[in-house]
């Protein structure tokens, strides 16, 4: 090509904007609240593109939702749900990269054009939280204490109600190297799959959970069984599309097993796990059998002992 030519290359694209679950968070407290790909790079002389500008992965943790709100509105209607992160690799676009100019070249030597400006979003990530195991119980009913019983987790626990305001998920780790985990949620409330209480904030993070345990305080509970009653009732009527009473063992189909524990004493603690390990291994008839005889018990664990 002689001197004086037309010869410019076009531009490189902008990068993208993804989210991308990954294994190596657990919360969203490291994700900004402003996040921008890279630029693509203009083009050079002798008809070489630029380079295309590098794309941005926004890291979350697995379970969550990710939604787009439109701008220059707050209502929840709207939201359009761009994805749910359920599973470790998964990912989505959120926003694409603009195309590169065009260069000028011998074929149209007064020709080029300028690059297209990327896509602008606003979104909203969700976690969800995601555990083997839910607890499920009215407040201070001694969800928070099984959960420090069971695991390493260190939940807030006072004697009055709603001390945990936010799901606490703990680790239980088994001598064999296999191990589980358990989430300890706010406490329910009559009247939660309507908002009260502290209402969705709550059963939104039972979605995911593979068992759920009722907890109930049997020393200062006038009726026990009442509000074992009353907890599955708010559950299913919230949850029950995407969880399907999640609670293997106290499905409508299936009985209900007493299984008093003292969290404070650790009376009980070996057996409960034991069983919940079995239940997520798949063996949930095998554990159905071994206790067939005794059908006419409900599952219990009281924080007090």
């Amino acid at each position: 090509i002689g001197p004086g030519y037309p010869c410019g290359g076009n531009g490189g694209r902008g990068g993208d904007v993804l989210v991308a679950a990954t294994p190596s968070f657990h919360s969203l407290a490291h994700v900004n609240g402003h996040v921008q790909a890279e630029d693509g790079l203009a083009g050079k002389k002798q008809n070489l593109n630029g380079d295309s500008g590098r794309s941005t992965v926004i890291q979350v943790p697995r379970g969550v939702v990710v939604r787009e709100l439109r701008i220059g509105s707050t209502s929840p209607g709207q939201k359009e749900e761009l994805a749910d992160l359920d599973k470790v690799g998964e990912s989505v676009l959120v926003a694409k990269g603009g195309r590169g100019g065009m260069g000028n070249t011998m074929a149209r030597p007064h020709e080029s054009s300028d690059g297209l400006a990327g896509e602008e979003r606003r979104i909203e990530l969700e976690l969800k939280t995601v555990a083997d195991v839910g607890l499920v119980g009215m407040p201070n009913a001694g969800k928070s204490t099984l959960l420090g019983a069971v695991s390493r987790a260190c939940p807030k626990i006072a004697p009055y109600p709603f001390t945990t305001v936010a799901p606490y998920v703990g680790k239980v780790d088994f001598v064999d190297g296999s191990t589980l985990t358990m989430a300890d949620a706010p406490g329910l409330v009559e009247g939660a799959h309507r908002g009260e209480g502290l209402g969705h904030e709550f059963l939104r993070h039972l979605e995911r959970t593979k068992v759920l345990i009722y907890v109930v305080d049997c020393a200062r509970s006038t009726d026990p069984f009442l509000d074992f009653l009353s907890l599955q009732r708010e559950v299913q009527d919230k949850l029950y599309r995407s969880v399907r009473s999640a609670e293997p063992s106290l499905g409508s189909s299936a009985p209900l097993f007493v299984r008093a524990v003292s969290a404070r004493f650790g009376e009980g603690i070996p057996g409960l796990l034991q069983e919940l390990r079995l239940i997520l291994r798949g063996d949930h008839q095998k554990w159905i059998e071994r206790h067939a005889a005794d059908t006419s018990s409900w599952q219990v664990a009281s924080g007090d002992g």
